[in-house]
């Protein structure tokens, strides 16, 4: 990115968040969009990636972050003499494909899955279908969905159903719901498979994504990204 990419730059829009939103919220959107955009994982996203680093390294410190809502001008270095190619080369060799596989395998069946399903199943009301866009790791697929309503079905005897009111909604709607993410999933990577052969931009290609996915991400404001380190040991759910 040159400089008059970056001071276009909004970081509470690239990471998804409010603008009072707090140091975790911000660290959660962060570390949910570096495993969304990391050009390991997906390529050709390496500028929405170099974005999101700018934004966090803006957000995370109190004194540049007060200086951004103050001025609406991103500063990241007082000295005025930053080694932008550096910074970002450093930022996308700490997150690494094999890292977010193995958090993955960490993550999925652990009490801390469970724990952050029974809370954002909270948070959506018992719409178990957003949990899809709120919960790290967790990606739509059939399999899937049977896995976590399985859990969804145990948390429910546990919580006041008056918090869930739309669980039962979700129960006798299932299969048809499940039908439309089917052919939301399909039809989305159609359209980026299409796109990619008619635009020929991938930058293009790329912001469309993007921005794409915010659209999405803006309808649940309210709901916090969860994502742990991959130092992080993780018990497993007892059997």
């Amino acid at each position: 990115m040159d400089k008059a990419e970056i001071g276009k730059i909004d970081p509470y829009v690239v990471l998804g968040i409010r603008a009072d939103a707090d140091a975790r919220s911000v660290k959660k959107a962060y570390h949910k969009l570096c495993l969304q955009y990391h050009p390991d994982k997906n390529e050709g996203f390496r500028q929405e990636f170099d974005r999101v680093q700018l934004a966090y390294m803006v957000l995370s410190d109190e004194k540049k972050r007060k200086r951004y809502d103050k001025t609406g001008v991103l500063s990241v270095d007082d000295s005025g003499d930053f080694d932008w190619e550096a910074y970002f080369e450093g930022e996308f060799n700490e997150v690494t494909k094999e890292m977010i596989e193995k958090d993955r395998k960490e993550y999925q069946g652990s009490e801390e899955e469970r724990d952050d399903i029974r809370k954002e199943l909270i948070e959506a009301h018992g719409n178990m279908e957003r949990l899809f866009e709120s919960v790290i790791h967790l990606e739509f697929s059939k399999d899937e969905e049977d896995r976590v309503y399985k859990i969804c079905e145990e948390l429910v005897k546990e919580i006041d159903h008056h918090a869930i009111p739309q669980w039962e909604k979700y129960v006798k709607e299932r299969k048809k719901r499940v039908l439309k993410l089917e052919r939301r999933r399909k039809r989305e990577a159609r359209d980026a498979s299409e796109s990619a052969n008619d635009i020929g931009d991938m930058g293009q290609l790329q912001m469309m994504i993007a921005g794409n996915a915010r659209r999405r991400k803006s309808q649940f404001d309210d709901i916090l990204d969860k994502y742990s380190q991959p130092q992080k040991k993780v018990k497993k759910k007892k059997t």
